[in-house]
């Protein structure tokens, strides 16, 4: 019982830093009716027992989503992602040219955006219509960036980081339709071997020469 609720919340933390695309992902199961099924493999799976004492498991994942701050980590997310806080003055708006088909519109000027982005860079795109944000990251002094309708860098890095961000519309049509959050960049395990393998090349050649 320990190792699985271990290992349940790391499967939830791993889903959420490392897939992106794995969408909403659940516990199989709560509970079943009575113990009628223990000689099952399955029936060990459960949270709770058919009288709803509570497993480890169930202690494990309450701990865990109770001080669980939610995130964008690498990957593209769409701009109703749960981790996104919305502060009055938005709406939902239909077109067939963003991500899914919806993006949020910011209805007057000063709408704000909140959220935390886990990562080396973030990229914001805008929707349709040009229109200027100030963003600010760890509550420091807000930087006002120009939107025009294209994709636009907001935050650039070499190094995966843990930043607050806040996005606050100024003025004109500003719009969000999807935030992608980027790893750092890492080079593949063939690159390294290549670049080790020249610089042998290299040597040996320059050996042989003299």
């Amino acid at each position: 019982p320990e190792q699985q609720a271990r290992y349940a919340v790391l499967a939830y933390q791993r889903a959420m830093e490392e897939w992106p695309w794995v969408g909403v992902v659940n516990f199989w199961f709560f509970k079943r009716a009575s113990d009628a099924e223990r000689n099952q493999a399955m029936y060990y799976f459960r949270m709770v027992e058919p009288d709803f004492t509570p497993l480890p498991v169930y202690e494990a994942l309450r701990a865990y989503t109770a001080n669980l701050i939610p995130a964008l980590y690498p990957g593209a997310h769409q701009e109703d992602h749960w981790a996104l806080t919305y502060e009055s003055g938005w709406e939902t708006v239909r077109v067939g040219g963003s991500a899914l088909g919806d993006y949020r519109r910011a209805i007057a000027p000063g709408a704000t955006l909140r959220f935390v982005s886990e990562g080396a860079s973030l990229t914001l795109s805008p929707g349709p219509g040009a229109g200027e944000i100030e963003l600010s990251v760890d509550g420091a002094a807000a930087k006002r960036i120009a939107l025009d309708g294209r994709s636009v860098r907001l935050l650039r890095g070499w190094r995966s980081k843990r930043r607050e961000v806040t996005l606050t519309a100024i003025a004109g049509e500003v719009g969000v339709d999807a935030l992608v959050v980027s790893s750092p960049w890492r080079p593949s395990l063939w690159l390294v071997l290549g670049v080790a393998c020249l610089g042998l090349i290299a040597i040996r050649f320059l050996a042989i020469r003299r």
